[in-house]
């Protein structure tokens, strides 16, 4: 007879969902633990198996979109001005780009409340780093201590849904991309998308992204993704905003806007 398990706090059994999916993944075998069904006392095999399989603790990609691009000497970024509540779009200027400094740009999606109160605390974190010591962190220490605030928080009582690109240039690094999601997991990218949206433009990044991309060609670039979405993608997302991020520091690019067919 299987043993009535311990009862486990919900972070405790998102935490341990994750887990167990990871290990079963790579090993190639269903899950076999104890999840929402330990509170309703289904504690048969199938049942267990049932219910685990088929919840998630948070989505894992969103409505909204982010896309980076790097250059050799630059980092263009974009990502979508909709505002969203459940299936109700509330605005069409919201901004998800906030300025961690001269040179460094954090792109953030997710949770309506996490993503402002996350990415501001880091912004302020980074700015208060700068007052007591005297100079700004790199686009590389940036992105780790934001990763390991987001790997705290994710262990934690409050962990934030939040999906993140950070962009910035550096005098001895040179541009850096990086790409990060809600469970914490950091890697460098010459290019990266957030959201539903980068199912359908990552290919076209592969395709005709180069190393030594101009600056021009990189707007086309993502253009072509950003085209790709109207075309392909059921959601409305009209408006984008774009920006760049170089040795000088950040500039606002135009909007790139695409009128409602029909109209």
């Amino acid at each position: 007879m299987h043993p009535a398990p311990r009862p486990l706090s919900n972070l405790s059994r998102q935490l341990y969902v994750i887990r167990e999916r990871r290990g079963s993944r790579a090993a190639g075998v269903a899950p076999s633990f104890a999840c929402r069904c330990c509170l309703t006392g289904e504690t048969g095999k199938s049942a267990r198996l049932a219910l685990c399989q088929t919840w998630s603790p948070w989505p894992p990609a969103t409505m909204e979109y982010l896309i980076g691009i790097q250059g050799p000497d630059y980092v263009l970024v974009a990502s979508d001005r909709v505002a969203a509540s459940n299936i109700v779009q509330m605005k069409d200027d919201h901004d998800k780009m906030f300025k961690m400094s001269e040179k460094i740009l954090l792109l953030c999606v997710g949770e309506a409340g996490d993503t402002v109160q996350f990415a501001e605390y880091i912004q302020k974190n980074v700015q208060l780093y700068k007052m007591r010591n005297g100079y700004e962190l790199s686009p590389t220490a940036a992105a780790n201590f934001t990763r390991r605030n987001l790997a705290d928080c994710l262990r934690s009582r409050t962990p934030y849904h939040v999906n993140l690109l950070l962009a910035g240039y550096d005098e001895h690094e040179g541009p850096a991309l990086y790409y990060m999601d809600y469970l914490a997991a950091l890697a460098k990218a010459p290019f990266a998308a957030h959201g539903y949206g980068a199912f359908l433009t990552l290919s076209i990044l592969d395709r005709y992204y180069t190393p030594t991309i101009s600056r021009e060609r990189a707007v086309e670039l993502l253009r072509k993704c950003l085209e790709e979405l109207q075309k392909r993608f059921i959601l409305n997302l009209p408006t984008f905003s774009v920006r760049i991020i170089d040795k000088n520091g950040i500039h606002d690019l135009d909007n790139i806007s695409f009128p409602k067919q029909g109209s």
